[in-house]
């Protein structure tokens, strides 16, 4: 509305009297061009929502922008629904946003979506320090890492992967150390004393207790003792009155010896006095007799003995122990009858690889010639020798072939002669021989009745599993 005022003045010879009226003060819709435009100052209007919309009716001064971001000022009092942006008569394009605008935009957009993350980790996730009575932070389970406590002495022992409990160290080795239960006890001859443990186990006795979960062992092993009484004097049947640990304790019993009992009489008889008197008073406990353990340079003397005292035993599992160490040097002392403490545990670990089928056998090998390789050795759990060619190529022979492989000295007895043969061809014309002697050589002879080839396929075939008790 125009400003109406009124004005007068008086002279001695005059009154002058009026109205003064205002004109509406005139906006120009766009300054001109390098000219400033001198007027109200005027802030834009930022509308919500800021997108141009065609269904909104916009008025003076009203700022919105386009889907690219461009921002527009309204320039008429009053702009109609549907108005275009692009109507200049309406519209003044304020700013023109360019890549600066985009790469800011992108960058604020990135910092946006990292803080968004941040509040819901915030919100759902543990903090650093999130020690606490209760599971408010997530419990961990069998799939989920999360809220665990450590196990104690009260924790139910039905506690599985979703309880959220960890066991420590020392409950992991309380756990272990009550599933060992038991004592072995041990009736033997100076080999289970043998060696530099004296622990009361001995070497033997305590390397079996380890290897049987056992939690304590006992040997009331006498040196020089036997069946018969041995070379002291004390017999097996004697020691048995020995043993100290009650009988609800014991888990099993080994009988170890044989080797004092070799030449003397009565053997058979003495075995089954102990065998009668072992059952009677720990007929529920396993017993297992090693029969019978010989020195380094074995002879069919200790394996006749073996021979004697496995037939006689009654009750029980027997375990053929001649051939259960190797002899080799390293493994006995100067004596040549006893083993040294890496011998003995070697016997104990064969004593149980018996026991469980998975003894540890040393197996020999010799090239014969190009192409022709053997092995054997001796399966420590059924005392066999086991004898097998190896050809990659055919042998051609103008004549007889003998080959040696050589074992350890008489690891087979010196009286274990055998001789074994195989047909190669449907001929009946050619055939090998396999032939084990005292020495601990064995022998492979090729033979023939015209010259011949010996092919991969037929060499192969030749082998022997030949029982040594």
């Amino acid at each position: 509305m125009p400003n109406v005022s009124s004005f007068g003045a008086q002279t001695d010879n005059s009154v002058v009297q009026g109205t003064v009226t205002d004109r509406a003060m005139v906006i120009p819709d766009i300054p001109p061009q390098g000219l400033m435009s001198v007027g109200p100052r005027v802030t834009p209007n930022f509308v919500e929502p800021s997108l141009w919309s065609a269904l909104t009716t916009y008025h003076f001064f009203d700022a919105v922008h386009d889907a690219a971001g461009a921002s527009y000022v309204a320039i008429k009092p009053e702009v109609p629904a549907g108005t275009e942006l692009t109507d200049e008569g309406y519209w003044f394009l304020w700013a023109d946003p360019n890549s600066q605008f985009a790469d800011l935009s992108k960058l604020v957009k990135t910092f946006n979506g990292r803080i968004t993350q941040n509040t819901a980790d915030i919100a759902t996730k543990a903090p650093n320090n999130h020690a606490s009575e209760d599971t408010t932070y997530g419990v961990g389970n069998g799939v989920n890492y999360g809220h665990v406590r450590l196990a104690t002495d009260g924790t139910p022992a039905t506690s599985d992967a979703n309880a959220g409990i960890a066991a420590t160290p020392k409950m992991v080795k309380k756990f272990v150390d009550n599933q060992k239960n038991g004592t072995i006890v041990i009736i033997g001859d100076s080999w289970s004393y043998a060696g530099i443990d004296w622990a009361r186990g001995g070497v033997i006795g305590n390397r079996l207790m380890e290897l049987m979960n056992a939690s304590d062992a006992e040997c009331v092993a006498v040196s020089g003792s036997g069946y018969t009484g041995g070379t002291v004097n004390v017999s097996f049947e004697s020691e048995i009155d020995n043993i100290t640990t009650d009988a609800s304790n014991i888990k099993c019993i080994f009988v170890i010896g044989g080797i004092n009992d070799a030449g003397k009489s009565g053997i058979s008889q003495a075995v089954k006095n102990f065998c009668t008197k072992i059952y009677a008073k720990y007929k529920k406990i396993p017993t297992f007799y090693v029969t019978s353990n010989a020195p380094k340079e074995n002879s069919s003397l200790y394996i006749e003995t073996t021979k004697e005292i496995s037939n006689a035993i009654t009750n029980g599992v027997v375990i053929k122990a001649p051939y259960l160490i190797d002899r080799t040097d390293s493994l006995w002392t100067n004596d040549g009858i006893h083993p040294n403490t890496t011998g003995l545990l070697q016997f104990a670990q064969n004593i149980f690889g018996a026991m469980n089928g998975g003894c540890q056998n040393t197996i020999y090998t010799n090239t014969l010639i190009e192409g022709l390789t053997v092995s054997a050795y001796i399966d420590k759990a059924t005392s066999r020798l086991i004898v097998k060619l190896h050809a990659t190529q055919p042998i051609n022979l103008t004549s007889q072939q003998t080959n040696v492989c050589i074992m350890p000295a008489k690891i087979l007895g010196n009286s274990q002669v055998c001789l074994s043969s195989i047909t190669l061809n449907s001929e009946m014309n050619n055939c090998a021989t396999l032939q084990y002697l005292p020495n601990g050589a064995i022998v492979i002879q090729l033979l023939k009745n015209q010259p011949t080839t010996f092919t991969p396929g037929q060499l192969n075939m030749m082998q022997s599993n030949y029982p040594l008790i």
